[in-house]
């Protein structure tokens, strides 16, 4: 076994960052030791220099002497005078170090430090690092994507549930479980003879892959590890609306079968919703559809114990929620095939034996970002509304606020739940503690078309702002199906960054 490994991971195990962060946990300072060494290795360059110059002075000096006693000057003058010459010249030179250049390197460089502090730090460019490598992966040994099927008879009235056993010594990669999903349309109707959408106006709607499930629920080890939620498909929406650009919307997301239904046209069943008719034109065929299961365990990088099972259970929801039409539309959904595709690593076997040694002294411990989508009715014709205690306990770093039509939420083949509208709101603001988010509220008028706060909302409270990054979401489109509002709720506005703040209640 590799100590290396071992002490890496017990360190880390046993002396980890606790609630509050002390320091080092072993002294990294210098002792008298190493200050000595470190004069002996400052002052040696200089002896060894003294005595290249001392030894060139005497050649010289013995040379000039022998000159004056071929010019009959006596011997003891001649060594008093030049020896007293050749001494001045090395006093000179041991001031100026003039024998090799280094006053002069020595007076450019302090030139050039000038312009540098006591604080500031002297840094290398990586041009400069000829004898450096990179550094060699060792840890995982190899990987590969592995099928699993439900454990029973898939219907459209039973949950689909998946189980993953954790048996033997690979790793799961959980941020690569993918669901594969084969699902046919037909329409029900007792005049339709040939049971085809040619000239059906029924249609999924937007991001089908993920509508058809009001609710996934991950267990470890059979305990459950999501919150109960019955809005997954409205969360696996927005983190595709808000979190993308162009480039992946017309690519990648289009396998879970998201085509944007154009702005204003949401509940539109002609060609001015150009995502409906592609969707529509998809599903006169059987639909393949493949995409990253929207789960907080699934959206962190550390890879799942050995030992430990991992189950999945998928809820469906209704037909009328995720299928779009005319209101004598209806039709009868068919899952030809489904299978739920993770990854396995094998792990350095060295790495094995210091985890299994380090959980005997600590925990693991795997950092999500919890996602929790709630729902509260407004009633129709209300002027104002006021939400008291929307969140007890720990307060979220980022709030989303959005309104749909109570009647497509719940489930209506003429309404698309994803139509955000405005609802011609006039004023939205947060309380968090007494102390008003933003300061100035948010007072959009879109009769006017003056809402520019709002839609700017978007990208500041997502962490969009001052990026080279967008959501697709233009400012004519906002008020038309997208009316979004966010905010960050951190103190240094750091939502999407990557460390930690004071969890706050």
């Amino acid at each position: 076994m590799d100590d290396t490994y071992l002490q890496y991971y017990i360190n880390q195990a046993g002396s980890g960052v606790g609630q509050f962060y002390s320091g080092p946990v072993y002294q990294r300072g210098y002792g008298v030791g190493s200050f000595l060494g470190g004069l002996f290795r400052s002052v040696l360059p200089i002896l060894k220099k003294g005595s290249v110059a001392l030894g060139r002075e005497l050649i010289s000096c013995g040379a000039n002497v022998m000159d004056d006693i071929d010019q009959n000057i006596p011997l003891n003058s001649a060594v008093k005078n030049r020896g007293m010459q050749s001494l001045a010249n090395f006093k000179k030179k041991v001031l100026n170090m003039s024998g090799n250049g280094y006053k002069a390197i020595y007076l450019d460089c302090n030139k050039k430090m000038a312009f540098l502090n006591q604080h500031q730090k002297i840094t290398t460019k990586t041009e400069l690092d000829l004898f450096a490598t990179p550094p060699t992966q060792t840890s995982i040994e190899s990987g590969k994507m592995v099928c699993y099927r439900p454990i029973s008879t898939v219907s459209n009235d039973a949950p689909i549930e998946f189980h993953i056993p954790g048996a033997g010594d690979e790793y799961i990669d959980l941020s690569r479980t993918m669901l594969y999903l084969k699902v046919r349309i037909t329409p029900h109707s007792e005049t339709l003879a040939d049971k085809s959408l040619k000239h059906y106006k029924i249609a999924p709607i937007n991001n089908f892959l993920h509508s058809l499930f009001n609710q996934v629920d991950v267990f470890l080890n059979q305990k459950c590890i999501t919150p109960p939620s019955n809005s997954y498909n409205y969360r696996s929406y927005l983190e595709h609306l808000l979190n993308f650009g162009v480039d992946s919307k017309s690519t990648h997301l289009t396998n879970s079968l998201f085509y944007a239904d154009s702005a204003g046209e949401f509940e539109t069943l002609t060609n001015k919703n150009v995502g409906f008719i592609t969707r529509q034109t998809l599903a006169k065929n059987d639909i393949e559809m493949y995409g990253h299961l929207h789960c907080d365990i699934f959206n962190q990088d550390k890879y799942l114990l050995n030992g430990v099972d991992l189950s999945v259970k998928l809820q469906h929801a209704k037909k009328q929620f995720y299928l779009m039409g005319k209101a004598n539309s209806d039709a009868d959904i068919q899952i030809l095939d489904v299978e739920l595709h993770t990854r396995k690593v094998k792990i350095n076997p060295s790495i094995l034996i210091a985890h299994a040694r380090a959980l005997s002294v600590a925990t693991a411990k795997y950092n999500i970002t919890r996602v929790d989508v709630k729902t509260i009715t407004i009633a129709s014709g209300v002027q104002a509304k006021t939400l008291d205690n929307v969140y007890l306990g720990q307060l979220p770093k980022r709030c989303i606020i959005g309104f749909v039509d109570s009647r497509a939420f719940n489930g209506n083949i003429q309404r698309n739940p994803y139509n955000f509208a405005h609802f011609n709101h006039n004023f939205l603001c947060l309380y968090v503690d007494s102390v008003q988010i933003p300061s100035k509220p948010l007072t959009p008028d879109f009769s006017k078309n003056q809402y520019i706060r709002s839609y700017h909302s978007l990208f500041d409270g997502c962490g969009l702002n001052f990026t080279d990054a967008g959501n697709c979401i233009s400012r004519s489109d906002y008020p038309h199906g997208f009316c979004l509002s966010a905010f960050d709720l951190t103190a240094d506005l750091s939502c999407n960054d990557s460390h930690w703040n004071i969890i706050e209640i």
